[in-house]
């Protein structure tokens, strides 16, 4: 008798739900803890963390379902402005989505890439939207959430993919 592993994967519909549950953990670890995190006085967003990581694991229409939701849930709880923050999102989930045929996706450097290019693109749509007055601080905040979000895209792909994939034995006799 040989052991094999075998990785299954869960059917579409179980993968979006299960994506669209860690994306809502993540706002929700977002809204209690991130404020207690900082670097260059800026703070995560894991909000976009799970929306760029969710993405690799599905395409456009879905990049612009987690972009929305999200751009919608962080609109509602920050002070910003909520169609800028949900245009945002949705246009940047769009963009990673696409990236599903463009690139090989399953790797955590690509996780990593996807998180700083797609937080960096995220805060300059929002900058063209609703302009900051001091742009060095602006941008000293930007670059201190790419470092965060880019080191906190590893764990979080970790976990996706893990929810998503998972590994059980097969017993063949020989």
């Amino acid at each position: 008798i040989e052991i094999r592993r075998h990785e299954r994967q869960m059917s579409i519909a179980g993968r979006f739900t299960t994506l669209v549950l860690l994306c809502l953990m993540w706002f929700s670890i977002q809204v209690n803890y991130s404020s207690h995190i900082s670097v260059l006085g800026a703070h995560p967003n894991l909000s976009l963390v799970a929306l760029f990581v969710s993405t690799l694991f599905g395409d456009r229409s879905n990049g612009a379902i987690f972009g929305f939701l999200l751009g919608l849930l962080e609109a509602s709880y920050s002070p910003r402005l909520v169609g800028s923050c949900i245009v945002s999102r949705t246009m940047a989930g769009i963009l990673a989505g696409a990236l599903e045929e463009s690139i090989f996706r399953d790797s955590m450097p690509v996780a990593a890439l996807v998180v700083s290019g797609g937080t960096v693109l995220t805060e300059c749509l929002m900058y063209l939207f609703a302009p900051q007055p001091f742009f060095k601080l602006w941008f000293a905040r930007v670059l201190g959430e790419v470092i965060l979000n880019a080191i906190l895209a590893v764990p979080t792909y970790l976990v996706f993919r893990k929810s998503i994939r998972w590994k059980r034995d097969v017993f063949v006799n020989r």
